[in-house]
């Protein structure tokens, strides 16, 4: 074998400079004279060891050289083993010192210029030098060795015949005679040598025991490798037993497999395992829209079925595979072609509203049908719970001509089920996305992702990160599920997500178009009910329009009343348990008609029959809504009939819609601090510490009549167990504080929203189509909203505009002057005097003192007189007293 250039040479043996080494163990090593001149063959892949018959082939000119030299003489030859076995030309240190001398017993020319040699192996030499020319030589000494102690030589040679017996049974390269060589071998030494030989052991190891003199020490290390060889050769007796228990149990199988195929046979029966596997490459061939990956999956599980049993485990998950493999729509599109203008109707016809939605999806639409290919672009409807974003998913499907499959994503936090299972796990299924295009039948569905931001993660993944991969036009041409194990092509598909908050994965939203599903109005609710719920709930039931019907007051006292959402699914649920109750009524009235007699006659025959029943007509008004729904559920914040002090009509935006707010005020005799309840949040509870900061630090501009430092502020927000946040108060609580410290009323017909700044700037908010929808309910004639949401305005209906006045204001003072008036504002002669009442305070009092101390002066005064009389110098130096 080859040995690699690089690693480390065997130590040269030392010889001492006396001919004996010296050596106290049982066997001494001794030298021979010197020998000069004899020829050398370099050796190559393989070493030799003293009392064994080696076959050579020598190819090298200098080695040819060296053996007929050998055989003119007397057919003694030195074999050096060679380090590095790659060089064809050796120089003095690519040979060991420690060789081996043999006699030529046959030398055969071959036809390729080659010699093969039959050596027998003498003796170990010491090599003292080497001479290389055209035939290699060394000058050498013979290395003897001597036995002392008969019976402890005996001893190890008992030892290494038991271990390599054992090492022989168990290895079964090594040939069997080996035993009766060792045990025909002269002396001890030629035992281990011979034994070594045989070894199955990396060249380099044998090398190491060759060089090795110290005889105690190398029959050690023998007796260690054999052992050591003994133990591995065991465990892999132990692996090749279990590998061959198990093959003899599976060829136990297939035997009676075979044996089973050919009773079948004999009996008429075909082969079921056979039977299936054509089955399913005749499908396979059948398919043309499978990848190539995919059909060379196919065909390894068609192979691995051949070579199962019918009954294991491992054949029904093989045919599981395989019937979802060909369950999927591969390169099979849906052929319908709607018109555009035919889509627009259907968008129309389905829902009411949603303008803005629609044109946005229209437009979707027409790009697909232009490009004749998905664009890649993934639409997402946000909005309240009920505003119809499944049911308009559902009618996008329907517009474009397409399957529609549904995959809910509430509550999901393993990307697992996005991306299916691995085979190896029991019950493994593919994931969501393959489930669903098994579903559609067709490669190009409209699949909708519904509630996309409730889904969660934990140690199992990020379904978040997963969906990523899955929107990405890029990567889902490929898109690789872990059950399948092959790419699916699903980048034609139209991916609709809907959500009811934006509060989801940042990266997720940037791969969609947001599209906004706002609440609905009472009007459009109405018209909802009208057109499309009440016809349904009445078709779930049976009835009619011509039996039951509805006045428009009616639902909208029922809208009003009985519902409080931005949907309408309350809405839907009250129309049917109406409806319910009128077919308990009318089959009960049918009844009654059946028990009398009176609904027969004859008929011109003679003949009885059923006379017609009377029409069933019920029309339902507002005043017999209580009937139906019992007691009413809701009722609106309570405004007040008059303009009050301290109580300011503020708008906010529910997820129910827009509702009008009093946030009321009161002022305590205290030490100027602000308290605040409710159930606010802390974005409310900041806003209204704003807002009180720059009236305090704006004091000069107000006529207030109480001092901040003299009276604690109380704001409250009714309904305190319903939770409020959020700063477009900031405008309603400024105005309530304004009102509380100067006691001017705020009119009552005026409500306002906007948030406000430590500067007394009105910016933006949002809701305002919910806003002024409660406002124009309420009976509010005058709205002040940010002047930054006039562009806000065109989505508002002109219904509702035209009932307010909309005052957009971009200041607080804009805003007071509308809401309080300008009284409230310190101007001309006011200011003055309210900046000289100021200035004339600290005068006042240092009047106030002077007096105290002179009462005080003149009382001391008083008393030290009356002491003078008795003491006259003392009445002397009170005269002299400085009273001011």
């Amino acid at each position: 074998m080859a040995e690699n250039k690089k690693e480390k040479k065997p130590r040269k043996a030392k010889v001492e400079k006396d001919e004996t080494l010296e050596d106290k163990s049982f066997i001494s090593t001794t030298f021979g004279q010197e020998q000069f001149g004899a020829p050398v063959v370099p050796v190559r892949d393989i070493v030799m060891f003293p009392g064994t018959i080696v076959s050579l082939f020598i190819g090298r000119k200098k080695s040819i050289n060296a053996v007929y030299a050998a055989l003119k003489n007397d057919r003694n030859i030195v074999f050096s083993m060679q380090y590095d076995s790659s060089k064809d030309e050796v120089s003095d240190g690519d040979m060991s010192n420690i060789a081996i001398i043999g006699t030529i017993l046959q030398c055969i020319s071959l036809p390729d210029e080659t010699v093969k040699l039959l050596v027998d192996s003498k003796s170990r030499v010491q090599v003292s030098k080497y001479y290389f020319g055209d035939t290699v030589t060394c000058d050498y000494k013979l290395i003897n060795t001597e036995i002392k102690d008969d019976a402890k030589a005996q001893a190890f040679l008992r030892s290494i015949l038991n271990l390599y017996e054992v090492y022989l049974s168990l290895n079964k390269k090594v040939p069997q005679d080996t035993v009766k060589n060792i045990s025909a071998a002269q002396n001890l030494p030629l035992a281990v040598d011979v034994a070594t030989s045989f070894l199955s052991i990396d060249e380099r190891r044998k090398l190491d025991i060759l060089c090795l003199l110290d005889f105690e020490k190398r029959i050690e290390e023998v007796l260690k490798i054999i052992s050591s060889e003994i133990e591995i050769l065991k465990a892999e007796k132990a692996l090749h037993d279990r590998v061959r228990s198990q093959i003899d149990k599976n060829q136990r199988e297939y035997f009676l497999n075979e044996q089973m195929k050919i009773i079948k046979k004999e009996l008429g029966d075909v082969d079921d395992s056979f039977a299936v596997s054509e089955k399913y490459r005749e499908m396979m061939n059948k398919n043309t829209g499978l990848s190539q990956e995919a059909r060379e999956k196919i065909e390894d599980e068609i192979k691995k079925l051949q070579n199962v049993s019918a009954m294991s485990s491992e054949a029904g998950i093989i045919k599981s595979y395989l019937d979802l493999v060909f369950a999927l729509p591969w390169k099979k599109f849906s052929t319908n072609d709607v018109k555009l203008s035919d889509a627009i109707d259907i968008l129309t016809s389905s829902h009411y509203g949603m303008d803005k939605a629609k044109d946005t999806i229209i437009e979707y639409i027409a790009v697909q049908k232009n490009l004749k290919k998905a664009s890649g672009t993934v639409l997402c409807l946000h909005g309240a719970p009920g505003v119809g974003k499944t049911t308009l998913v559902r009618s996008i499907a329907k517009a474009m001509g397409r399957e529609y499959v549904k995959i809910s994503l509430g509550g999901l936090h393993d990307a697992s089920e996005l991306f299916g299972h691995r085979r190896t796990y029991i019950g493994a299924l593919p994931g969501k996305i393959i489930q669903a295009m098994k579903k559609a039948k067709v490669s190009n569905p409209v699949i909708l992702l519904d509630e996309i931001d409730k889904m969660s993660s934990d140690y199992r993944g990020d379904p978040a990160s997963a969906m990523l991969e899955i929107l990405d036009p890029e990567q889902n041409k490929s898109f690789n599920d872990h059950y399948l194990e092959v790419g699916y092509d699903i980048s034609n598909v139209v991916f609709v997500a809907t959500a009811n908050s934006l509060q989801f994965s940042q990266p997720l939203r940037d791969r969609m178009e947001l599209i906004h599903i706002p609440s609905y109005l009472e009007q459009e609710k109405l018209e909802i009910a009208k057109k499309y719920i009440v016809k349904k709930k009445f078709e779930e039931c049976g009835l009619n329009s011509e039996k039951c019907s509805f006045t428009d007051d009616a639902i909208s006292h029922i809208i009003d009343k009985y519902t409080r959402e931005a949907g309408v699914r309350e809405l839907e649920r009250c129309v049917a348990k109406i409806a319910r109750k009128n077919v308990v009524q009318y089959l009960k009235s049918q009844d009654v008609k059946h028990e009398n007699p009176a609904e027969f006659e004859l008929n011109t025959d003679k003949k009885k029959k059923k006379s017609e029943k009377p029409e069933y007509s019920v029309v339902i008004n507002k005043d017999d809504i209580k009937g139906y729904l019992g007691v009413e559920k809701f009722e609106h914040s309570e405004l007040t009939n008059k303009d009050m002090v301290g109580v300011v009509n503020g708008l906010a935006y529910t997820s129910a819609g827009g509702d009008v707010l009093l946030i009321e005020g009161v002022k305590t005799k205290g030490k100027g601090t602000l308290k605040c309840t409710g159930s606010l949040g802390n974005v409310m509870k900041e806003s209204m510490e704003a807002c009180y900061s720059y009236i305090r630090s704006n004091t000069e501009k107000f006529n207030l009549k109480h001092d901040f430092d003299a009276f604690d502020l109380h704001i409250h927000a009714p309904e305190g167990a319903t939770p409020k946040d959020g700063p477009s108060a900031g405008v309603a609580i400024s105005t309530n504080i304004l009102s509380i410290m100067s006691d001017i009323p705020i009119k009552k017909t005026v409500a306002m929203t906007g948030e406000m700044t430590l500067r007394g700037s009105v910016t933006a908010i949002g809701g305002l189509r919910e806003k002024l929808t409660a406002a124009a309910r309420e009976k509010i004639t005058d709205v002040i909203i940010p002047f930054a949401n006039i562009k806000d305005l065109e989505e508002i209906p002109e219904d509702i505009k035209n009932k307010l006045k909309i005052h957009p204001c971009k200041t607080l003072d804009e805003a007071v002057r509308i809401s309080i008036g300008d009284e409230i504002f310190a101007t001309g002669d006011k200011k003055i005097e309210k900046e000289a009442k100021k200035t004339e305070k600290p005068k006042q009092e240092k009047k106030e003192v002077k007096k105290v101390v002179k009462k005080v002066v003149k009382k001391e005064v008083k008393e030290v007189k009356n002491e003078a009389k008795q003491q006259p110098k003392l009445e002397e130096k009170t005269e002299n007293l400085d009273l001011f």
